[in-house]
């Protein structure tokens, strides 16, 4: 009876740890890089990177939202291609995508089931200092997050006679969080 109930202790616990570790943290407003929800969506972010460069279509079509996935089945249509060039295509644009490691994160701004996490990099060219501001949206779609809009935004760091930040970038529409 007791090795019975043992058994029986040790599948509960280890239904509810299964249980536990499938659930994803809320995404939050945040300036923590620590923070579990900010970890979490750079590991998505990081394997839609890795899809890209492997040309791995399915996924790719897992860790992008429909609207990003389908938005690059028009693009391809746009150019003249087939659905069946997509991993080709993964591969060459890859050479393209924003490796965050070079970055230094700025925030997390979140509602429920979207979130727009900032970063920032500093630099200099030959006309002097640059920023760069990298910007990605997540977004929840079928009980998963999913990375959807990814965009960047180089430029002097000083226009104008004012210092640059990314509020440009973020005012664009596809950058909403909404």
């Amino acid at each position: 009876m007791i090795r019975k109930l043992v058994v029986l202790l040790a599948a509960s616990i280890t239904l509810a740890s299964v249980q536990v570790s499938a659930q994803s943290p809320a995404a939050e407003n945040t300036t923590n890089h620590a923070h579990p929800f900010v970890k979490q969506a750079e590991l998505i972010y990081q394997q839609s990177l890795d899809a890209e460069k492997r040309g791995d279509v399915d996924l790719y079509k897992r860790t992008r939202t429909k609207a990003a996935y389908e938005g690059t089945i028009e693009n391809l249509k746009r150019m003249g291609k087939s659905a069946s060039d997509l991993s080709p295509m993964l591969k060459k644009a890859a050479a393209w995508q924003t490796d965050l490691s070079q970055f230094t994160f700025v925030r997390c701004d979140a509602k429920t089931n979207v979130a727009r996490l900032l970063y920032r990099r500093d630099g200099k060219d030959e006309n002097g200092s640059t920023v760069e501001f990298a910007v990605f949206m997540i977004h929840q779609e079928d009980g998963e997050w999913r990375i959807g809009w990814v965009g960047n935004s180089l430029g002097p760091k000083v226009f104008m006679g004012k210092e640059r930040t990314a509020d440009e970038m973020l005012e664009k529409p596809r950058f909403a969080l909404k």
